[in-house]
Parts: structure tokens; C-alpha cells; sequence
């Protein structure tokens, strides 16, 4: 297992993986050499990512362990605030994204399709980041 996470390049927190969850999984195939893959996983569930982005589901993870090669959809994490209560306008918040994606070309990736017409109902985007923080704002028209 751990030349698999090697293979995958998996980030630097693989590590915390590595001396903590696969422990527990050599404990169980001790006591149990037919422990499935499913059990196992119990134990180490997947990737740790560094910018704490969300999983979407499970079956890349099952297919990186069990054949050395898998994809791993993720995506970042959001809220929506209401901005204005008396207009009732809101604005989606982007408070993390995924590991090793570049927030500025993801600002003018949106832009772009605004400006393109791509996407629609857009009226203000701005990245509000600072020392405290990821904070990108999607004002909706």
C-alpha cells in the first residue's frame, strides 16, 4: 500500500496515512488474512488532501486499491450568503478549492464564460481572499 500511494503521488499528507491508518490495516490482516477490501478501507478510507476539499464518492478510491491506478473526483467547498435582504440577493462563497487548482485562473475561467454568455445570471465576481483566508464571491442578478 504504501508504493501505491507513492505511484499515485498522492500529496504530502499520504504521510500521516502512512504511520497512522496502515497500521490499523496490517493489525486487521494479522488477525484477519482474508479481511476484503471493503474492510480495510474502514481503516484507510483515501487520500487526505491538503486544502481539505470534499471526495465525490468512493469508487476511484476502491479502484486505485485495488489495481494500482484510479480517478479521484473532488471539488471545493462553498456557501451561499444572502447579501441583501430587502433585494433578496445572494452570492455563492468559495471558501476552498482543490488541491493544486490556481484560484486566479478559476476567477477568470467563471468570467470568461460570464463574459461569453456561458453562463448566465452572474452579475459580480471578485476574490476577497486574505491573510485569514479563501473567500471568492459569485454575486447572482
Amino acid at each position: 500500500m504504501v508504493l501505491l500511494g507513492l505511484r499515485l503521488a498522492w500529496q504530502p499528507t499520504f504521510l500521516r496515512i502512512i504511520f497512522g491508518e496502515l497500521v490499523h490495516v496490517l493489525s486487521v490482516l494479522i488477525h484477519n488474512p482474508e479481511a476484503t477490501l471493503q474492510e480495510l478501507l474502514e481503516y484507510v478510507p483515501g487520500p487526505d488532501f491538503p486544502t481539505g476539499e470534499l471526495i465525490m464518492g468512493n469508487l476511484g478510491i476502491l479502484e486505485a486499491y485495488r489495481t494500482g491506478k484510479g480517478r479521484i473526483v473532488v471539488r471545493g467547498k462553498t456557501d451561499v450568503e444572502l447579501l441583501d435582504s430587502r433585494t433578496k440577493r445572494s452570492a455563492s462563497i468559495i471558501k476552498e478549492i482543490p488541491y493544486q487548482t490556481n484560484k486566479s485562473a478559476l476567477v477568470e475561467k467563471i468570467a470568461e464564460l460570464v463574459e461569453n454568455k456561458s453562463l448566465e445570471g452572474i452579475s459580480d465576481i471578485r476574490d476577497e481572499s486574505d491573510r485569514s483566508g479563501m473567500r471568492v464571491v459569485i454575486e447572482y442578478s
